[in-house]
């Protein structure tokens, strides 16, 4: 299981800015799960707490109105109310040996950033060519989101005017090459779309926020 899991993340996924879409060209068939980026910012002078209030005071916002999920219970006429999180003291620490602010937030903002992929999806979508001889991949399909030639990319356009789609982060994984290293081929020799099959679980059991709220599976 350990081994297996380590290297579907290291061998079969790709993570990278969606605005670098050709990140993903080496991709035929795959899954890709859209992330809101913990994107932090400091000044030179800023210590890493004051990073941290400054992205409570400011990032915070919009990356919680991006990430939470509104739920309604029709059949019982419940009113609508949101799951999302409260700040509740945040930790600081002591930096008393660490004089190079700078780069100690640049490393820590890297951190953070890469962490993104741990949080609640914005949707998850798959890309799988119609036949063999297709040269479409999964960076077509990235593309033709950030042209807004999608159900998702009009959504994320609609609800929020800020939101640069480009700048969202992208977790990719090879279905077509996991099939073929792991399954000798059997799911695409037996005409079955593995990526479909992970991605409608997927959907069900983590709940991207843009695939529940407006139904597009």
């Amino acid at each position: 299981m350990k081994g297996l899991l380590s290297t579907i993340i290291s061998k079969y996924s790709i993570v990278d800015f969606a605005k670098n879409s050709t990140s993903f060209n080496t991709i035929k068939s795959g899954l890709y799960i859209w992330y809101y980026p913990l994107k932090f910012n400091a000044r030179n002078q800023d210590s890493l707490n004051e990073m941290f209030s400054n992205f409570y005071k400011n990032e915070f916002v919009t990356f919680s109105n991006q990430t939470f999920l509104k739920v309604e219970d029709k059949r019982k006429k419940l009113e609508s109310f949101q799951i999302n999180t409260k700040i509740d003291n945040p930790i600081q620490i002591e930096l008393t040996a660490l004089a190079d602010n700078e780069k100690l937030n640049e490393k820590i903002m890297d951190l953070m950033l890469s962490l993104s992929i741990i949080g609640t999806p914005l949707y998850i979508g798959k890309s799988t060519p119609r036949d063999e001889e297709s040269s479409r991949n999964l960076a077509n399909r990235i593309k033709e989101h950030l042209d807004g030639r999608s159900d998702f990319a009009k959504e994320i356009f609609s609800r929020d005017k800020d939101i640069d789609i480009n700048n969202l982060v992208v977790w990719a994984i090879d279905v077509s090459d996991f099939d073929k290293s792991v399954f000798n081929s059997y799911f695409e020799t037996n005409k079955i779309d593995l990526a479909n099959f992970i991605e409608i679980h997927l959907i069900n059991i983590l709940k991207p926020i843009y695939n529940i709220d407006y139904g597009k599976k």
